[in-house]
């Protein structure tokens, strides 16, 4: 839990995190694999800058700026208040970082171009690949081997949980849902989603993810 001054919360950060970030304020903090994650933003519902640091936030690997992210080339006129691309989510596996960003309004706002999943360099900044769009607005994805499950959805359009190929972005399988999916967590040998309005258990298999029940 990262601190809100507006209520006076300090929050479960240790007291080392840098609470600001070139004028943006700590919007998240992730603490993963020997590392933190650290967002910053305009205010708590949004991240401009991904900051990697060290187990004892005394170095740090990488930082980036993803403004570049922010506006798509096909944003309705009149609709660019809630088309602002804000990154939702990001992990770092065998050094490098995957990364959400998107905004939380209907695709057509932006002429479907949101919610893709990218993969970078750690060194570089570059671009490794970049998934198809409509795969991942949930608050969060889940890096299992040599997969990554994520999951879209929002009112009035398909909602689906995607595994994708970690090394290409590539979708290897696509599963329905009734609701968009918010989280998605691991317990045991199943992947427990919640989603708008109810919760999804799947159980993991060599074959592919089997929904077990929901």
């Amino acid at each position: 839990q990262v601190p809100d001054p507006r209520f006076g919360k300090k929050g479960s950060c240790p007291a080392r995190t840098p609470t600001a970030f070139r004028g943006a304020r700590l919007t998240s903090a992730v603490h993963a694999a020997g590392r933190y994650l650290l967002t910053y933003g305009r205010d708590f519902s949004s991240g401009r800058y991904l900051v990697i640091a060290d187990e004892k936030l005394g170095q740090v690997e990488a930082a980036f700026d993803f403004r570049a992210y922010a506006r798509g080339p096909a944003e309705k006129t009149g609709e660019r208040s809630y088309t602002y691309q804000e990154l939702t989510w990001a992990a770092v596996k065998d050094w490098v970082p995957y990364i959400s960003p998107g905004h939380r309004t209907y695709a057509a706002s932006s002429g479907g171009r949101n919610a893709y999943l990218t993969a970078l360099d750690l060194k570089t900044g570059n671009v490794r690949w970049r998934s198809k769009p409509l795969v991942c607005n949930a608050r969060n994805f889940l890096i299992l081997g040599d997969a990554i499950v994520c999951g879209y959805g929002f009112t009035a359009e398909p909602d689906h949980l995607y595994v994708l190929d970690r090394a290409s972005g590539k979708v290897v399988q696509r599963l329905k849902l009734k609701t968009g999916p918010s989280y998605i967590l691991r317990k045991g040998e199943r992947i427990m989603v919640r989603t708008y309005n109810m919760d999804y258990q799947f159980k993991l298999s060599r074959k592919g993810a089997r929904k077990a029940r929901q």
